[in-house]
This record gives C-alpha cells, structure tokens and sequence, in this order.
C-alpha cells in the first residue's frame, strides 16, 4: 500500500508523529518532556492476566520498570488482556530521539511473564508523560483504612462514578442532608503524590473524610482548599484548570450526582470520583489518554468493593457471611472522533480501550448491576467523516478524492484515519497526497519546500499499520497551519514548519486484487478547543460540494445526500461501540411539540450510527435534553465554587442525565433482574420517560438511529419537566 516502513508493533500512529517528527506540535506536556519521566501506558497481552498478580507477570530489564495503578480484583479471580501502567524509563533514555527503531527496542525490552515462566505477546501504547510530581512509589501501597463498626448496609446503597476533568468535589451540591460529602473517594490521577499515605501509584487520593477536613478548614477558601489538596494543578502556559468559573467536569458531575438542595440527597447514592491530568482533557484527538481512563475504571470498580466492605456483611441461605458488590453506574462524557468504529464484538476491530472496559465490565456484571454511560458525540454536522464502497471503484474510476481542509492560524497538529475492510491486503491500494498548490508529498515524512516563509521542516507522516493484527489503517497527520514558537532560554525563539492552509487532496487508488464488500471509512479527528483553553485549536473537516451542510430552510441539515461520500450517519463516538456502553444522544424540544420538555428532536450536532446499521455497528440507546431550544443552547448546572452556575451544550451533558436516572433506579430497587445483568440494552430500559417510537415528531430522518430508544425525562427544570 505504501512504500514507507509501517508501524513498529509497539507504536500507535500517533505516539509515532507526537514523540517523534511531529513532536515540535504536541501539546507541552510532551514537548517539554524530560528524560527519566515516566510515560503512561496500556498494556495488551495475548492472554488474560490475573490482575491479583500483575506484579509477578512483569520483569524489569535494565533501568526500565514498570509500575501499575491500582487494579480492580473483583472476586479475586478478575483476569484482563490490558494492564494499565507507567514505564519509568530512567535517566538518559528517552523516547524523544526521533528513531521509532529505538523507541521499539526501549518499548520491547519489557517482558511479560508468567509465573511458569511462559512469555506472553504483549503489546504497548505509548500515552503522555507522567508528571514526575506524582509518584513513583514501588512498595506496598497504605491500605484503607476500615471502619471500627459496621453499619448495616443502606437498602439497594449504589454508586455513581464520575471520570472527569477540574472536578469541584468539595462543591456543596455534592452533600448529603447531614452537611457530609457523599464522594466517598476521589482520585487526583495528576497531583503530587501524598508521600504520607502513599494509596495509589499516580496522583493522590482522597477519602471523604479528608474532604470533610478540608471543608472545615478551608471551606470559606474553595480555591486555596482545592491547591492544598493538589487538584489545582498548574500549567505555565494554560493555568490552572479547576481554577475557572465552570468546567466541564463540575457541570457534568453536577448533572450526574448533585443537587441545589443537599437535604434532597438521595443518601443512597455515593459518589467516586476520577479527576484525569488536564491534558487528557485539552487534547481532543483519541491520542495519550488510554492509561488513564482505563485505570480510572479499575479505581471506581475496586474502591466500589472497598464501599462494600465498610458495612455488615449479608448473610447467604447457608447463613455465611458474604459481600456481594454495589450496583455501579459509570459517566464518562469524553470521546472521538476517529477509530475503527467496530466495536469489541466483531473480534478485536475495535479500539484496545473498549476492549478492556468491556472485560471489565462484563466480567462485573456477573455479579452486580454495572452500567457504562458515554455521550453520543457532537460531530454529525461537522463534516468529518466519508465513506468510501469498495463496489465503487470500477474500470475508469479506480481512484477517488478526498478533499481536507486545513484552516488557517490552527495551532494543532490534524489527524486523518483511513480504514480500510476486513479482507483488504497491503498492496490493494495505494493512497498520495497532495498540497493546496497541487504539488505532491512523499511519504512517510512530508517536508516543507524551500522558500516557504517558514524554513524547511518536516510538515506531515503517513503511516500504515495492521490495528491490533486487524484492519489495515492508514493515518495521515499534518503539521499546524500556524505553529507556536518554541523558547528556548538562551535563544530566539524558533518557528516549526507550517503546512499550508488550504484544501489538501487525498487519493485513494485500488491499485490489485478483486474488490469484496463494504467500505474505507475515512474520520477527521475532532480538533476543537475546549472552553477557556486557547490553545489555538482549529477543526479541520472535508470540503465536499455534494454536502449539503443546510437546508432550504437555513437550518442544519438532518439527512444525508447520495451523491456525498461525506457523511453524517456513522459519526457515533468513536469510543462507544464497544458491547458494554450505554451511548447517549441530545434532544431538544419544539415548537411543534409545544416544547413539551420530554418530546423533541435531535440537536444539530448530536452523532449518530450507520443509517444503514449492521448487528454488528453500535448505535443510540437513548438521548436526553441538552438544550431549552434552538434559541435557548446548552444546559445550566453547577460551576466550580458552590452556589455558583454554568451553562453547557452538547451529548457531554445528555450523558449524566441517563447515568443519573439509572442509578436512581438501582437505588430505588427497580432492576434489572438478576439473569439480566449481562444485558445492555436493559440498563437503558430503567430510564423513564417517552419511547422515540411513538413520541418521535416527523420529518427527521431515521429518529430511532438519532435517539435511541427513549426520550428521557430531563433532570434539571426546564419548560414542563420532573426532577430527581
């Protein structure tokens, strides 16, 4: 397919541009990495490996060693094909050579081992550095401490846990009736570490007794209460995070589990928390955060357990003691734009982090409700993803055109995946590109020309890689159409190559071999700013005339256009097809349905699967309100300090609406039924409010591929709606 070399097996494409020929474009925290930092990592191994014993399956080689974050055990039996960790490299290695050969070699020196002494194959995605604040302890970890007496335990007591960024914990709309918090743990995956009690490898954790604490002593004083408990941790160039008057986590947190009034609590609903480094926030392409998030739900599923154990075990028609687990219910409001789009149940075509939340997940529900919530996606309108039938490359028309447009003044790197059927073999197909003046780049590396007003530099790589051992891929990243000058203390500051902006052409050419069935699907990674970053982010999008972007009304369009490669079905959120998530598409009311707060239509950018769905594509189970109209964006909820109010748009915000409801559900004993557990699609089913089959106004296209199953009834007062 390409004659440049592929992937090392131990790279992703884009650790490969990040801490490599693109490094100059990263955001700082890998730019301005040191050597002997750790690097965050997602460990895949050929077989399962008891997460119990983790420790005992990894040899250190040399200087390298690897430490693991705190791993869910379940029953003690849990075993997982992904261990998440960091890799301490040590002084004088680093993987900012530029050499993928070298970065491989540190990468493959590590060694997975069996107790028996069997190796394993494993595999190894490079994430973001590890701030070197934030821990490197290899003994023993503090264990938790137990309460002196047991309580009963509270009927049907359930958890909600939060993965978040800037998380408000000590927000008093997260208090219960008595005026103590119900964040039973949360954990600062990016803080300095708690020399002191030292209860996780990476960042710091706090108990709700230390929240409590810290409340009492500096609850006058939010901002200096979050420093002093490391929440509040500070960038040079983007500041501090928490430090604002909303954030994404307080106002997602605050649908999901808060409430005005604390006395209205449901004290059967505990809370655990994850707060993610900023940069996993701050960086909206899938690259760097697959560590992270993975540990975080190792984190809420094993201090659940822990939760458990703080009260009077039950006893079993034998009459001994057990402890089974809390129903758990996940939020998560991140995702992507990009990957395969295949979920886990089609044989590891999906992405590795699915995969491992869904083992977790499942393995779970073997023995309590468990439920994962993620949002949708808010790119149906944003022109990022084409389609591309193999049955339309015929004799005269074996290449077809992609057109990506790069704006000006972005000051981020931009990322296109092309992926390519099962079935289809290297050599099938040949892809180029070329420059808006219409001269072609060579590949892997891309340079600047001479004469630019930026010198000569390396502007863009393509690679081809085999995902996972699956599906051929093959990603293009470009260079930002305006880079940010590097200081160096010393010198003049210097200015990277810019690719120019403008509409770049991609060809595809079927080049050998017969044309089989289904598609290239071709994905923009999002390349958005969050709010208040100003990190100079702008969304790239394919420029296609057939793409009706509105209709003869002046309104987003709804519906796809025959003639158009470029698609607006099939923008699911590219981290929620796997076979375990809940996805959560936003709706807003009408005047058509006399705004009636429980009957709408999709908002213009809510993402959506194939129109044309497979069993095997992953699709809308249910959407809830995101807005009071089209004059009326966004949804209000709490801001970081206590008693104050933000407002927020988007399926981010639909998300915790559903989590919210279906915790309340299990709290109130409603279900499912224990032989129905395992079942996703009854986790939805718990939400109250309209079927999209009946309710559904006419006139847009396929509702029930748009909204799922259900219109949820809001949480937060609007026209006409309930509250809980």
């Amino acid at each position: 397919m390409l004659s440049a070399p592929t992937v090392p097996p131990h790279l992703e494409p884009y650790a490969l541009w990040s801490f490599g020929a693109g490094k100059d474009y990263a955001f700082p925290s890998i730019r301005d990495y040191d050597v002997g930092e750790a690097l965050s990592i997602l460990i895949e191994a050929s077989d399962p490996i008891p997460t119990n014993a983790a420790d005992n399956w990894f040899a250190a080689h040399g200087d390298t060693t690897l430490r693991h974050p705190l791993l869910w055990q379940g029953d003690g039996t849990f075993a997982t094909h992904f261990i998440p960790s960091t890799l301490w490299l040590g002084e004088g290695r680093t993987p900012l050579a530029g050499d993928a050969d070298a970065l491989a070699t540190t990468l493959g020196a590590v060694t997975c081992t069996a107790p028996g002494g069997d190796t394993l194959e494993t595999r190894f995605t490079l994430n973001i550095p590890v701030p070197q604040s934030s821990g490197r302890a290899l003994g023993p970890l503090e264990p938790l401490p137990n309460r002196a007496e047991k309580p009963p335990l509270p009927k049907n007591l359930t958890v909600i846990g939060v993965i978040e960024d800037a998380i408000p914990f000590a927000n008093r709309a997260f208090l219960d009736g008595d005026g103590h918090t119900r964040v039973d743990y949360c954990w600062l995956q990016a803080a300095p570490e708690d020399a002191s009690t030292p209860r996780v490898r990476v960042g710091r954790e706090l108990l709700g007794a230390d929240i409590d604490d810290l409340r009492v002593r500096l609850g006058h004083d939010e901002v200096a209460l979050y420093r002093e408990a490391g929440a509040a941790t500070p960038h040079p160039r983007y500041g501090v995070s928490i430090e604002r008057h909303a954030t994404h986590g307080s106002l997602v947190m605050d649908v999901a589990a808060g409430h005005t009034n604390p006395a209205e609590a449901d004290d059967a609903v505990r809370i655990i928390a994850v707060q993610l480094p900023n940069v996993v926030a701050w960086d909206t392409s899938s690259f760097g955060k697959e560590m992270y998030m993975v540990a975080a739900v190792h984190y809420i599923l094993e201090r659940a357990d822990h939760l458990r154990r703080q009260y009077a075990p039950k006893l079993n028609e034998a009459g001994e003691e057990v402890y089974d687990p809390l129903p758990v219910v996940i939020n998560f409001s991140y995702g992507f734009s990009g990957g395969p789009h295949g979920g886990s149940e089609t044989g590891r075509t999906g992405l590795a982090i699915e995969d491992a939340l869904d083992e977790m997940v499942a393995a779970r529900r073997a023995h309590a409700p468990t439920a994962m919530v993620l949002p949708s996606g808010n790119t149906f309108s944003d022109r990022l993803h084409a389609v591309l039938p193999l049955s339309s490359f015929v004799p005269g028309e074996t290449t077809k055109h992609l057109r990506w447009r790069l704006q000006p003044n972005d000051r981020t790197s931009n990322f296109l995946e092309l992926w390519f059927p099962a079935g289809v073999e290297e050599g099938e197909f040949s892809v180029a590109l070329t420059q808006p003046d219409g001269s072609s780049l060579g590949v892997p590396v891309m340079t600047s020309s001479p004469g630019e007003t930026a010198p000569p530099g390396t502007i863009g790589q393509m690679t081809m890689d085999r995902h996972r051992g699956t599906r051929l891929r093959v990603m293009i990243a470009l260079a930002p159409t305006e880079p940010e000058p590097i200081f160096v203390e010393g010198a003049a500051p210097r200015v990277p190559a810019a690719a120019a902006a403008g509409v770049w052409t991609v060809a595809i050419t079927h080049t050998a071999g017969a044309l089989g069935d289904g598609a290239i699907l071709a994905y923009i990674q999002r390349d958005d700013e969050p709010t208040q970053l100003k990190s100079g982010a702008r969304q790239s999008y394919f420029d296609a005339p057939a793409f009706a972007l509105f209709g003869e009304d002046g309104a987003f369009g709804n519906a796809d256009a025959p003639a158009s490669a470029v698609k607006r079905f099939g923008t699911l959120n590219g981290l929620g097809t796997g076979a375990t998530t809940t996805v959560v598409a936003g709706y807003r009311p009408t005047a058509r349905a006399a705004y009636v707060a429980t009957v709408g239509v999709p908002e213009n950018y809510s993402s959506a699967g194939p129109l044309a769905a497979t069993p095997t594509d992953a699709s809308v189970d249910a959407s809830a309100q995101t807005s009071g109209g089209r004059a009326m964006p966004g949804m209000m909820a709490a801001g970081v300090l206590s008693g104050s109010r933000g407002r927020m748009a988007g399926t981010s915000v639909a998300a915790p609406q559903v989590a919210r409801w279906i915790a309340h559900a299990l709290a109130s004993g409603e279900g499912p039924a224990k032989d129905e557990w395992e079942n996703t699609a009854a986790y939805a089913a718990l939400v109250p409010g309209v079927r999209v089959a009946t309710g559904a106004p006419g006139g847009f296209a396929a509702p029930t591929v748009r909204l799922g199953a259900v219109f949820a009834t809001p949480t937060r007062p609007t026209r006409a709606s309930a509250s809980v």
